[in-house]
């Protein structure tokens, strides 16, 4: 799995607080830039242009109902920041030696997360989803309910799984995915980081590395969008307009004017070429 190819990408990382959340409990990581505190506008975008051998994306969304679920969606965010140059730097090009990283990463941020929410005597938790780029070759990496989609060759691919007791129940067949939809279990995550370390070593779901190829577009996004914008419509967005900016404020657009329920967070990734 050994590349040394770089990648010509763009991507924008865009959120909403939606109209209904007194506060934004989501966060993004666009290869190294993640959403501050300080930062106390609606809508926040962000753009890159960028070319090189490694990248790598993420989206977290704090367990509603919890307290602090921003400090702990911030928090996934803030440790991916530290740890990835040792993701990038310890690779050797070969995209299987990044997982051991960032299941370090995982396992760490969990505790971290977990005696948070033992200081503060309160649940905490947040989803995590993560697309590391390296070379001509993709991963995806998710712990709960935040998604990641391939649009390739004008098809969508869901490329994770939700860790929801719904989503559980319709796998083993005894719900059907309408059921799911409107399940009370839908939201109830099973797997998230600030898992109390008595239940276990939290383990991500973590893809067959994969190539990419020029023009395909990835996105990554909370509940906020799936739950307001089906998968058809978001597939429709991206191979309609023609750059991640507009796509994203298209999709987040979109989210709000369908209720806007929830904070609202994307990622939309473009590879634009691929040197040798």
């Amino acid at each position: 799995m050994y590349s040394e190819k770089n990648i010509i990408l763009r991507a924008t990382a865009a959120t909403h607080i939606g109209y209904v959340r007194s506060a934004n409990e989501d966060n993004f990581y666009l290869n190294g830039i993640f959403f501050s505190p300080s930062m106390t506008e609606k809508t926040i975008l962000f753009d890159i242009n960028e070319a090189d051998s490694f990248f790598l994306f993420a989206v977290s969304d704090g367990l509603g109902g919890e307290i602090r679920g921003d400090e702990a969606s911030l928090t996934a965010m803030r440790e991916l920041k530290k740890a990835h140059n040792l993701i990038k730097n310890n690779n050797n090009g070969n995209i299987n030696s990044c997982a051991v990283n960032i299941n370090s990463y995982i396992k760490n941020t969990n505790n971290l997360i977990y005696n948070m929410s033992v200081q503060y005597g309160a649940r905490m938790g947040t989803t995590f989803a993560a697309l590391l780029i390296c070379g001509d070759r993709a991963q995806t990496f998710n712990l709960g309910d935040s998604r990641i989609y391939h649009v390739t060759d004008g098809e969508i691919v869901q490329l994770t799984k939700d860790h929801t007791e719904a989503e559980r129940l319709v796998r083993l067949g005894i719900l059907s995915p309408e059921e799911a939809s409107k399940s009370a279990s839908k939201n109830m995550l099973y797997k998230f980081l600030g898992i109390p370390t008595k239940e276990g070593i939290i383990e991500a779901d973590i893809s067959e590395s994969f190539f990419v190829k020029k023009g395909d577009v990835f996105l990554l996004c909370t509940d906020g969008l799936t739950n307001m914008v089906e998968n058809e419509r978001i597939k429709d967005v991206i191979n309609t307009e023609n750059t991640p900016s507009k796509a994203a404020s298209k999709l987040i657009n979109e989210a709000l004017e369908n209720g806007g329920f929830d904070n609202i967070t994307c990622i939309v990734v473009k590879i634009e070429d691929i040197l040798s």
